[in-house]
């Protein structure tokens, strides 16, 4: 692993971010709204609106943590879901396809 990819695994990790992410069972992300943005259409497109003012997106009734932070990882690091467990990796294909995460879908 490169020294910039650990430094982006542990940015993740750190849960440090200026955009709080609400996700199911109460669980929240914070994220780097440059990153995201710059990785997904539709987050772009969020984070110009409403979203941008308050600092919050609200996935609270759709995405698990576990699924939401293993498309953060692709996004921040380029790190691709390597488990087996299908409803996970359907989730994650949800996400990505949802917020226009184009180039994971197409690896």
């Amino acid at each position: 692993m490169s020294d910039i990819t650990a430094v982006y695994e542990e940015l993740l990790k750190s849960n440090e971010g200026d955009i709080l992410v609400k996700l199911k069972d109460g669980k929240q992300l914070k994220v780097i709204s440059y990153l995201i943005k710059n990785r997904s259409s539709v987050f772009k497109a969020m984070l110009g609106m409403q979203e941008a003012a308050t600092r919050v997106v609200d996935l609270s009734s759709q995405y698990s943590l576990e699924a939401f932070r293993e498309v953060m990882a692709y996004i921040y690091y380029n790190k691709m879901y390597a488990g087996t467990y299908l409803p996970l990796l359907f989730e994650i294909l949800s996400i990505t396809d949802y917020y226009g995460v184009d180039a994971y879908r197409t690896v």
